[in-house]
């Protein structure tokens, strides 16, 4: 179809806000719960949080109550960035449940250059604080000491598969937008993140690279004494964006 003119997004995100927001309490969930339910307290335990969907491109909303909402923030990194990637990298996927289904078939340790790669394991800073062997370090970056001759695509067999490119593909694009949304939930102060749009929609990778992103950054401020984040997820996210077109 026709492109939608640049401020459609948040348009789309404006109008969601005032038709569902009276909802997401009881449609939201932590990605590693088993059964989505209702948060409990009702809709005013969930205020204040940020609201980040995730359409072609990304609006952070801080949201303060059903009619208090405020656009904070954005990125132009999206979901039309992965599909767009997705088609110059991977020209044989056809469809977006496709993308989906391959990442889940992939090794994105393939394609990602890991601290253990660089380290032979984890890593330990001088602070004490511990990496991990298995974070990446450089999304893509090993596919470069993979490749053939310069410019061509890596050698049959080393593992850099459409499944691993795509692996990789999401968990770059949702690690970038899960460092949006936490560095303006500390700006501006609030420890609760709903994620939602059309990128999450049968793609239980993004999901899981966000909630673990999440994790990682709550554990840091749990050893500091802080409350941690936490990174929720509505039950029918595709349709949140769709309500406000």
């Amino acid at each position: 179809g026709s492109p939608w003119p640049p401020e459609s997004g948040a348009d789309a995100t404006d109008m969601s806000c005032r038709s569902s927001l009276s909802s997401v309490s009881t449609s939201a969930s932590a990605v590693d719960t088993p059964q989505t339910s209702g948060l409990p307290g009702g809709s005013q335990a969930l205020f204040p949080f940020l609201l980040v969907n995730i359409g072609t491109g990304v609006s952070v909303v801080r949201v303060d109550g059903i009619d208090r909402f405020e656009r904070v923030s954005g990125s132009a990194i999206g979901g039309g960035t992965f599909w767009g990637l997705c088609q110059l990298l991977c020209p044989d996927c056809v469809g977006f449940g496709e993308a989906g289904r391959l990442a889940e078939q992939g090794d994105a340790s393939a394609v990602n250059l890991l601290v253990e790669d660089i380290y032979g394991g984890d890593y330990t800073l001088p602070t004490g604080a511990r990496l991990p062997g298995n974070l990446t370090a450089s999304f893509f970056a090993k596919a470069a000491t993979t490749a053939g001759d310069v410019g061509c695509r890596p050698r049959v067999g080393s593992g850099c598969t459409d499944a691993a490119i795509l692996h990789a593909l999401t968990k770059m694009v949702s690690s970038n937008i899960c460092q949006i949304a936490y560095l303006n939930a500390r700006l501006h102060g609030t420890q609760r993140i709903v994620f939602t749009g059309n990128f999450l929609r049968q793609n239980p990778v993004a999901r899981e690279a966000m909630s673990e992103n999440m994790q990682r950054v709550s554990a840091a401020h749990l050893k500091r004494g802080e409350e941690p984040f936490k990174a929720l997820f509505l039950q029918h996210e595709g349709y949140f964006g769709a309500l406000g077109s």
